[in-house]
C-alpha cells in the first residue's frame, strides 16, 4: 500500500483551567480554529486532513465551514489534573488519533496545533514527502533539550514508541514540557539508529499564542532560527 501523509490538526476549545494558558476562552479559540481550518482546508498536498479535539466540544460550527475537506474527532481527554498542562492533552490527542486510524508504518503524519497557520507550509510539507526515510522531523535546539511541538512530522512508529511513553513524564508546573519530551523522544529515537532531520527553515506561524494569548509574529521566529537549523541540517547529514 502506497504511504499517505495525513494533517493532524490537535485541538482543546475548552481548556477547562489548564495550566499556562491565558487563551482560554472557549468563543475565542472556536474562532481560531475557524481560521485556520479555512486555510488548511484547500491545502492539496495531503491525503487526509484530521482535526482531533480533546474536551468533548460541539464541532458544528466547524463542520459546517469545512466541508468534506477535514474530517473531525471528538473526545474526553481533558480530565486529566490541570497542573500538568496542555501538552499532556496534546498527547492525549496523539494516541486517540493512533487508536482510531489505520495506519501503515511509511505513512506520516504532520501534527500541527490546529489554531496555527504557517506561511511557509507548502515548503515544510513537500520537504516531509522528500525525506520519507526519516520517521521524526521537527526543529530541537543545538543543545538537544527542547523541539518546537507547533508542527512535527512523525512516523506511527516515532509516536508509539518513543513519544507517547513519556507522557508520564510531562508535567508543566514541574517545568518537563511535551517540548522536552520530543527532545528526549528524538535523541532516544536517534540512540536507535532512527532517522531524523530538521525541517529546512523555521515554521512561519501566523496565530495567536495559546499561553500569553498574544499575537504571533512570524518574522522574529524565522530569523531566530535560521542560523540554527543550518546547523540542524549539517548534524543530521552526519548520522
Amino acid at each position: 500500500m502506497p504511504s499517505r501523509l495525513y494533517l493532524l490538526l490537535s485541538a482543546t476549545i475548552n481548556p477547562k483551567g489548564i495550566l499556562f494558558t491565558r487563551r482560554s476562552d472557549p468563543e475565542k479559540r472556536l474562532k481560531d480554529y475557524q481560521l485556520a481550518i479555512a486555510k488548511w482546508s484547500t491545502n492539496t498536498l495531503f491525503d487526509s486532513i484530521i482535526l482531533c479535539e480533546n474536551s468533548n466540544h460541539d464541532l458544528s460550527v466547524l463542520r459546517r465551514s469545512s466541508g468534506d475537506a477535514v474530517r473531525f474527532l471528538s473526545f474526553s481527554g481533558n480530565d486529566y489534573p490541570r497542573h500538568l498542562g496542555k501538552g499532556y492533552g496534546e498527547l492525549n490527542i496523539l494516541k486517540h488519533f493512533l487508536e482510531l486510524s489505520d495506519l501503515s508504518e511509511g505513512d506520516r503524519i504532520v501534527k500541527v496545533t490546529g489554531r496555527y497557520r504557517i506561511g511557509n507550509a507548502d515548503k515544510l510539507i513537500r520537504f516531509v514527502r522528500h525525506r520519507q526515510e526519516c520517521e521524526i522531523i521537527c526543529n530541537v535546539i543545538p543543545d538537544g533539550t527542547y523541539a518546537y511541538s507547533g508542527i512535527f512530522a512523525t512516523s506511527p512508529r516515532f509516536l508509539r514508541e518513543y513519544l507517547l511513553p513519556l507522557q508520564d513524564c510531562v508535567n508543566d508546573s514541574a517545568g518537563f514540557w511535551l517540548e522536552h519530551a520530543l527532545a528526549n523522544a528524538v535523541e532516544n529515537a536517534r540512540r536507535d539508529g532512527v532517522r531524523w532531520a530538521p525541517f529546512p527553515q523555521a515554521p512561519q506561524i501566523h496565530g495567536i499564542s495559546g499561553t500569553l494569548d498574544q499575537r504571533l509574529d512570524p518574522s522574529p521566529t524565522h530569523k531566530l532560527y535560521s542560523r540554527a537549523i543550518n546547523r540542524l541540517r549539517r548534524l543530521s547529514a552526519r548520522t
